[in-house]
């Protein structure tokens, strides 16, 4: 463990019960399966493998960490927590101590940038673990399906052999399409394979179905050799040959290309199945799909935070013209002389200097959960209500003013080395209650906030020239963080009502 990471652990151990408090937040707003359970029961749970984790960071070790590994993947198993969502709950700690760190003001420090680096990579090693625990509980809960179904098969069979009308029959019939509804129910998809060299497949379930893009009938009975071609990107012979000779197949993240040509992200692993006499029956093939949250993710991160989307996630509905007042802190920004830039430069050019721009605002905006509302020309206006929390959303957003001037600085040494000029970036926020929402029409829809809040922001953005970021009263009132120089009560070029103004100043140590 390197130092910065042990200094990190340090910081945490005394602060565990806010950690905790993030933690579970985190997990309940971020994923929608969570938020049925119980608090009472999900807070100790998750508090238990908390304590291993620092646990395993400060000591190397963490004696109870299976134990609680196993009990709380039994629970979520018999909860119906889909494994791609118990996975990524346990990835929520990099999220909770970045909110923990937001609350002391140490977002920007380099030193805990560079811990939670190390700790996602420790947390990454993590997961077969996490994923182990969790398909050992759901192959017990399958096996136990299984015997209880195949028991009762038995005795309607030696019943119906004495039977004189079809009674018992039906009642035969009854059990093995309720043994059907049990395994088509399960978020997973499911594969047997049985224990035969030619290695038939037995039963594939409608998931599964879905997962593949081929239907069960197409490969139902079918030698394995003969079908290999539908698992494109996955050795499927190889695989089976594997667990036939220890056992199992790991949890393992794959790329398949369906025959339709569609790529899919695919969690697998594969486990022996036994008869009640204790020999080898087959080999089932549990499947999750998790490609649409991750191509969701990916894709719209580009755009917003990463906070925002996983919440829209969350909603579960779609989105139409309503709004909410809420209380954000809007950021606008610029290039001072931009148009003269235009003049002097080839499109080429200028092309390569507005991405350079757009990534820095990106990167800098986003990172403090911030998220890109619009971009006009090169003005880029941003949100920052992520937090739900005036205060901590605007120290976001000044946390984040203040790094773009930091990141444009070191823009403009190249640019000054090479003989270019420098950029001068402007920045005004304002703090206050606006309507945030959709505007449009149905058809056409553009995500924004409305208010004098976003008016008074954008006037600062015009004005901020000898002092590079400007803020409203309210913004240098809540943050509390940063030092501000009081500029007085000015004039809003537009805007009857004067406004008190103030210079974000970086602090001394930054």
């Amino acid at each position: 463990m390197s130092p910065e990471l042990h200094e990190l652990v340090l910081f945490l151990k005394p602060r565990r019960e806010a950690l905790l408090a993030a933690l579970v937040s985190a997990i309940v707003e971020r994923l929608p399966a969570y938020s049925t359970l119980d608090p009472r029961e999900l807070s100790p749970a998750v508090g238990l493998l908390l304590d291993d984790l620092l646990a395993l960071l400060v000591e190397g070790r963490a004696q109870g960490l299976g134990i609680h590994l196993h009990a709380a993947a039994a629970r979520r198993v018999a909860q119906d927590i889909p494994l791609a969502d118990y996975i990524e709950a346990h990835l929520q700690v990099i999220p909770a101590i970045r909110a923990v760190l937001a609350t002391s003001g140490l977002t920007h420090d380099p030193r805990y940038q560079r811990a939670l680096g190390e700790l996602s990579q420790i947390l990454l090693s993590l997961v077969p673990h996490v994923a182990r625990a969790y398909t050992t509980h759901l192959d017990q809960r399958i096996s136990r399906k299984n015997q209880e179904l195949q028991r009762l098969s038995q005795r309607l069979a030696a019943h119906e052999a004495h039977a004189e009308d079809g009674k018992l029959a039906r009642a035969l019939e009854h059990a093995n399409e309720f043994n059907r509804r049990v395994i088509e129910s399960l978020s997973s998809g499911l594969m047997v394979i049985d224990s035969t060299d030619q290695a038939h497949i037995t039963l594939v379930t409608t998931r599964m179905e879905e997962i593949l893009g081929v239907s069960a009938e197409d490969l139902h009975g079918r030698p394995l050799a003969e079908v290999a071609h539908v698992f494109g990107g996955i050795d499927m012979l190889g695989a089976i040959r594997t667990v036939r000779k220890v056992g199992r197949l790991p949890l393992t993240r794959v790329l398949i290309t369906r025959p339709d040509g569609r790529q899919r992200s695919i969690l697998a692993k594969a486990s022996r199945m036994f008869d009640a006499d204790g020999q080898p029956e087959g080999t089932v093939v549990v499947a999750d799909d998790i490609t649409e949250r991750e191509l969701l993710l990916s894709s719209f991160s580009r755009y917003v935070s990463g906070d925002l989307v996983r919440r829209l996630l969350a909603r579960g509905e779609q989105l139409g013209l309503e709004g909410e007042r809420q209380v954000c802190t809007i950021l606008f920004a610029d290039i001072r002389g931009f148009t003269g830039l235009a003049e002097r430069n080839s499109p080429e050019a200028l092309h390569r200097l507005i991405n350079i721009y757009f990534r820095v605002m990106i990167d800098s905006i986003t990172s403090h959960h911030g998220f890109i509302d619009k971009f006009v020309g090169d003005q880029v206006m941003a949100i920052f209500n992520s937090h739900q929390d005036p205060a901590r959303d605007a120290l976001s957003a000044c946390n984040a003013a203040l790094e773009i001037q930091a990141r444009i600085a070191i823009v403009n040494q190249r640019r000054v080395a090479e003989g270019e000029p420098p950029l001068n970036v402007g920045i005004g926020m304002n703090t206050g209650e606006v309507l945030l929402g959709n505007v449009g029409s149905e058809e056409r829809m553009d995500f924004t906030a409305i208010g004098d809040a976003v008016n008074v922001a954008a006037r600062l953005q015009g004005m901020a020239r000898q002092h590079p970021i400007l803020i409203g009263e309210q913004t240098a009132t809540v943050q509390r963080q940063h030092p501000v120089q009081d500029l007085g009560v000015q004039e809003l070029k537009g805007r009857q009502a004067r406004a008190r103004v103030f210079a974000l100043e970086p602090r001394q140590d930054d």
